[in-house]
């Protein structure tokens, strides 16, 4: 099989890695913005679902770890970004391909 033969499958392989690059990105971005309100809300969630505590580790008082939230939302916007980035260029040549030939 030639990678023209493949390039539909490209094309869905760079959008979903892209969809899911921009689903981190804007995550990440929340999170950094607002770090206790985020993690507060996580914590409920997690409470909503019945989710034992010992499961998912959420900090209690998230004032005390809002630089480290912070730091680690910024690593996963850097990652989310480069994903988004990853998943369009992988999209933008299949459609080539699909369109060349």
């Amino acid at each position: 099989m030639t990678l023209e033969q493949q390039a539909g499958k490209l094309v869905l392989l760079g959008g979903v890695v892209a969809a899911i690059g921009v689903a981190v990105f804007r995550t990440s971005v929340r999170a950094f913005r607002d770090p206790v309100d985020t993690t507060e809300e996580r914590r409920r969630n997690l409470e909503a679902r019945g989710v034992p505590p010992h499961t998912a580790w959420v900090p209690r008082d998230a004032r005390s770890w809002a630089g480290m939230i912070r730091w680690s939302a910024a690593w996963s916007a850097a990652f989310g970004a480069v994903l988004a980035l990853a998943g369009f260029a992988v999209f933008a040549a299949g459609l080539y391909l699909e369109l060349r030939g």
